[in-house]
């Protein structure tokens, strides 16, 4: 079911524009993904109407939006600074905007206490704003946007701020509320797998337009461009070669020569033994840098001019240099021009 359309939203600035038409379903975690510069916080503050378009529309549950006013479309945002009242305790930002639109006191209570409930600050609500951690105040924030019952949440890199750990545990959280709440969810980030971990789809933005739009599951392992296929995860690309078989082929966007695209975690690194015997999709190369991740190393490999990119699992097979020799199977490439 269609919930929000972005019909053909255009806005032109001296040196970038933004054009987009995608549609985003009830109840669903969206997330915008992109690098810095691609346009997904401008269409983000185009949906809360901080943004006039040029052109298009955009239809909230049947109903158009495009004038509104911010105040009038009944949609939330959570920016990255948090943006709280410090001159409020926590039970009073939240409260906030359910007394700007004069509820019952009654009513009021209950929402913030179960808010309160929801992001698992019950003991705080008398606490000053000041006195919070980052993680802390933005689960104040996002209670905050939510208690106004928005019919969409918008969430503009919440975490960004935030060191690894508690972006970490907090993902989980957002995560956790959606699923409670059930409130539609548009995401933005430039993390890659915060928006695969998150999502239920994403759309991979690139200068301005909505580059492809589906499940993170399908996005990761079929591309429709080589700027996805980059952005999304490691990747490795080739020039085509008639020796190497595959068993999937696809016209990718903006590509017009033919090439070869696998995943790192898809090689499966050979023993000597193995090599000699190995004639089907056999690379061959010397390894230029291994990193550790913890559960596998990441393994850069020159190969005849190209620098491809191996994941080696545990029990580790590789050392810190030396010659390497791996394959991929057919099913795990994809030829595409």
């Amino acid at each position: 079911m269609k919930y929000l359309e972005i019909n053909n939203i255009e806005k032109k600035y001296d040196d970038f524009d933004i054009s987009v038409d995608i549609k985003i379903k009830k109840g669903e975690f969206f997330t915008l993904l992109g690098p810095s510069g691609c346009g997904k916080t401008t269409l983000l503050r185009i949906i809360a109407g901080f943004i006039k378009p040029d052109s298009g529309s955009l239809i909230l549950n049947g109903k158009n939006i495009t004038g509104y006013e911010p105040m009038d479309r009944n949609i939330s945002i959570v920016f990255q600074n948090f943006a709280l009242f410090p001159n409020r305790n926590v039970y009073r930002n939240i409260s906030f905007g359910p007394e700007s639109k004069k509820w019952k006191s009654e009513k009021i209570r209950k929402k913030v206490e179960d808010l309160l409930s929801v992001i698992n600050m019950e003991n705080f609500s008398k606490r000053k704003t000041e006195t919070l951690s980052g993680g802390e105040k933005q689960r104040v924030s996002l209670a905050r946007a939510i208690a106004v019952e928005p019919d969409i949440i918008l969430l503009d890199e919440p975490l960004s701020a935030l060191d690894v750990a508690l972006r970490k545990s907090l993902r989980k959280e957002i995560r956790d509320i959606h699923d409670s709440t059930g409130l539609t969810t548009i995401y933005v980030t430039h993390d890659q797998e915060e928006a695969m971990l998150l999502s239920d789809r994403i759309c991979v933005m690139n200068n301005g337009r909505a580059e492809q739009t589906g499940r993170p599951e399908d996005i990761y392992y079929n591309p429709s461009s080589l700027f996805t296929a980059g952005f999304l995860g490691d990747s490795n690309v080739i020039e085509y070669n008639d020796k190497i078989k595959y068993s999937r082929e696809r016209k990718l966007d903006k590509c017009t020569e033919k090439k070869l695209f696998f995943r790192p975690e898809h090689c499966r690194i050979l023993n000597t033994a193995d090599s000699a015997d190995k004639k089907c999709n056999l690379f061959e190369g010397e390894i230029v840098k291994r990193s550790f991740y913890g559960s596998y190393y990441r393994i850069e490999v020159m190969c005849k001019g190209d620098r491809l990119t191996v994941y080696d699992y545990y029990p580790f097979s590789t050392e810190n240099r030396g010659k390497i020799s791996f394959t991929v199977e057919p099913e795990n490439i994809i030829s595409c021009s």
